[in-house]
């Protein structure tokens, strides 16, 4: 009974030990990623070609030890999305990266639907692909209900409002302007009004204001 006991003692011993290696070899793959995604933040002008092909390989390793880690899939979807960023301007080289990039959000927003930042990611590539469509509206509501006063949702979905409200059917205007309501009674309402005057938005904003009439957390130019 003691060699018994000892030989199970031994074996989960062994199991934990290899199940940490892979996720320490993983997180090695990871962190590769993640560092050069954050360089290419700071400095994007010289990316190359090369630097993102050679980049996937790092993603292919991370995917390999756990291809269901929802961290993991968002990665590697803002790395394709890095490949659209690199081919701006040329649409039919872009978008197939594009979709690649929501093919891995919608796999971790399965995974982990609880996490508001992936449906304001999925919808921000929709609006790039210029698909205005009931799966749009849908990653709107989910975006919604999972981050109602989450900041990076009320503002993403503000600033797509007011630049593409054109597009938008009823469910998804009324969604919109849920949205710039919150962000200007935030701390965001500064960023939300500049963002509108640069894009040549700020008339909306300012009638949307003075028709709806909605509180704000600081004065504007054109609420007084």
């Amino acid at each position: 009974m003691h060699w018994l006991i000892k030989g199970v003692v031994v074996t989960i011993s062994l199991v934990v030990i290899w199940f940490a290696s892979q996720w320490g070899i993983a997180n090695v793959y990871y962190f590769t990623v993640y560092n050069k995604l954050t360089a290419w933040e700071k400095q994007s002008s010289e990316l190359t070609l090369e630097q993102l092909d050679e980049l996937g390989n790092a993603v292919d390793g991370m995917l390999s030890y756990h291809p269901d880690h929802p961290h993991y899939l968002v990665t590697a979807a803002k790395w394709q999305e890095w490949y659209a960023f690199y081919y701006y301007g040329e649409d039919e080289l872009a978008n197939p990266y594009l979709e690649q990039a929501l093919a891995y959000y919608q796999q971790s927003a399965a995974l982990r639907p609880s996490w508001p930042e992936t449906w304001i990611n999925m919808i921000s590539i929709k609006v790039r692909l210029d698909a205005f469509d009931s799966e749009l509206q849908e990653y709107m509501q989910q975006a919604t209900t999972m981050g109602p006063y989450n900041e990076h949702v009320n503002l993403g979905i503000a600033k797509i409002f007011l630049y593409n409200w054109r597009k938008f059917n009823a469910e998804m205007a009324a969604l919109g302007l849920t949205h710039v309501e919150r962000t200007l009674q935030s701390n965001n309402v500064f960023e939300l009004y500049n963002y509108a005057k640069l894009t040549g938005r700020q008339g909306l904003l300012c009638q949307l204001i003075d028709v709806k009439q909605f509180e704000l957390s600081a004065e504007l130019p054109c609420a007084g």
